[in-house]
């Protein structure tokens, strides 16, 4: 079996923006949640778009 690293990362991206966009949409007041329900999620995805990066140039 391949590792394909990018088609992984696009997996992740697509799925924590899904479910970021999606629980921001049904329920806006976890924004706010003291232990970063989705705010959290912005580093995450950072994570990701600095890992698919990487992962272009070799």
């Amino acid at each position: 079996m391949r590792w394909r690293p990018a088609l992984a990362c696009w997996i992740q991206l697509v799925a924590v923006l899904g479910y970021t966009i999606g629980l921001g949409l049904l329920a806006p007041a976890l924004w706010l949640d003291p232990f970063g329900a989705l705010l959290k999620n912005l580093p995450i995805l950072a994570a990701i778009l600095a890992l698919g990066a990487m992962e272009a140039d070799r």
